[in-house]
């Protein structure tokens, strides 16, 4: 119910808009490239959505607060190399969550054609593990410790509290273009001891989208 009644909230701002500029809300739309650390593999590979609401209060022309209501799908995935590395036995890891980022932007340089063209942005985010999902190839994975991820998925942190930044480019009042990196500050796995067989987690990943704020 309580992630329900966020995105409600953010919309009854929206209709405030119309009489005070001081309140804005709009959609978010993007592309997650994604990967966990711990997990043996390397790079952004694993390709996900990222969408949802936002809220605006504007501070003043140049700085404004953001809080958005998200859906993001994450993970790892392995290159070619690594599945021939270890004969084919391999796992793709999905983790999906719903996300409450909080946001201070600011925007330096010059207004152009009334508006600044270039944002900079920080905080931090919230999110809640609703979905996990470890897919395996290859007839062996049992026989790679490391691959055997299945094992501890309900060991897996449910929440999540993560660190981000970013830039946006703002095309006009209305649509801007943005590019951000968002680690985790809390691991999705947290080894038990010194002999547990499991590596320690740590997510983190790059973002591209849009922005539509209604006016």
């Amino acid at each position: 119910m309580q992630s329900f009644l966020f995105p409600c909230f953010l919309f009854l701002l929206a209709a405030q808009a119309g009489a005070q500029r001081r309140f804005e809300a709009g959609l978010v739309l993007g592309a997650n490239l994604s990967q966990v650390d711990g997990d043996a593999y390397a790079g952004y590979r694993r390709l996900g959505i990222e969408t949802g609401i936002k809220g605006i209060v504007r501070l003043s022309d140049r700085f404004y607060f953001s809080v958005q209501w998200l859906y993001s799908q994450r993970g790892s995935r392995p290159s070619s190399r690594e599945e021939l590395r270890d004969f084919g036995n391999s796992i793709n890891i999905g983790i999906y969550y719903v996300e409450l980022p909080f946001l201070l932007h600011i925007a330096p340089g010059d207004k152009k054609k009334g508006i600044f063209p270039v944002e900079l942005f920080t905080g931090f985010s919230v999110g809640r593990l609703i979905r996990s999902k470890i897919q395996e190839t290859g007839a062996n994975v049992r026989f790679y410790p490391f691959l055997q991820i299945n094992e501890i998925r309900d060991q897996f942190n449910p929440t999540d509290l993560s660190h981000l930044v970013g830039i946006q480019y703002n095309v006009s009042q209305e649509v801007a273009f943005y590019l951000k990196h968002t680690m985790s500050l809390r691991n999705l796995y947290t080894p038990l001891d010194r002999n547990d067989p499991y590596n320690q987690l740590e997510p983190y990943y790059l973002t591209a989208g849009a922005n539509y704020i209604w006016r």
